[in-house]
């Protein structure tokens, strides 16, 4: 939902919390 939100308000911060989120996965 908050990385929905944020990739919507700004595309650089939708990518880099894509980015953490496969970060903490890994």
């Amino acid at each position: 939902m908050a990385t929905r939100c944020a990739f919507e308000n700004s595309n650089e911060i939708g990518v880099f919390a894509a980015l953490t989120n496969a970060y903490c996965l890994t």
